[in-house]
C-alpha cells in the first residue's frame, strides 16, 4: 500500500517543484507502474498477436456476411411471410349521401350593401 494514499496515516504535503505531493515519489513506485513500449513484429508473433488478429478479423467477417445475407433474403421472407400473415382488408366505405341541389342565390348586391352599412353603422356608434 502506498504512503499517505488510504493507508490512515497523515504525513503531511510535501511541494516539489510546485506541485503539492503528500510524500516523496521514489524511483520503485513509477517502475512498477511503467508498461513496456518496444514494437516490432517479434513482440506480436511471441504474443500470438498474428493468431488473435485472423480470429478477430475471421468473426468480424463471418458477421458481416450474416448480415449481407440476410439482407438479400429479406425481400423472399417478406413475401413467404405476407401470404401467412395478408394484410387487412379495409371496411366498406358507406354509399356516399345524395347532395341536395344548390339553392339559386341571387345576384343582387343590394342585400349585402345593406349588411355592411349596418354593420359600418354598429362600429362607428361603439367607437363614438
Amino acid at each position: 500500500m502506498t504512503p499517505g494514499f488510504g493507508s490512515g496515516r497523515n504525513i503531511g504535503h510535501v511541494d516539489f517543484g510546485g506541485s503539492r505531493l503528500a510524500y516523496k515519489p521514489t524511483f520503485c513506485d513509477f517502475y512498477s507502474l511503467m508498461i513496456d513500449f518496444q514494437t516490432g513484429m517479434q513482440n506480436i508473433v511471441d504474443g500470438q498477436g498474428l493468431s488473435i488478429a485472423a480470429a478477430g478479423m475471421s468473426i468480424v467477417f463471418s458477421a458481416l456476411s450474416l448480415i449481407s445475407i440476410f439482407i438479400a433474403l429479406l425481400p423472399h421472407l417478406l413475401r413467404a411471410l405476407g401470404a401467412v400473415f395478408p394484410e387487412a382488408t379495409p371496411a366498406p366505405t358507406p354509399a356516399p349521401t345524395p347532395v341536395r341541389a344548390a339553392v339559386a342565390v341571387p345576384d343582387d348586391p343590394a342585400p349585402a350593401a345593406a349588411a355592411a352599412a349596418a354593420y359600418h353603422a354598429v362600429k362607428v356608434r361603439g367607437a363614438g
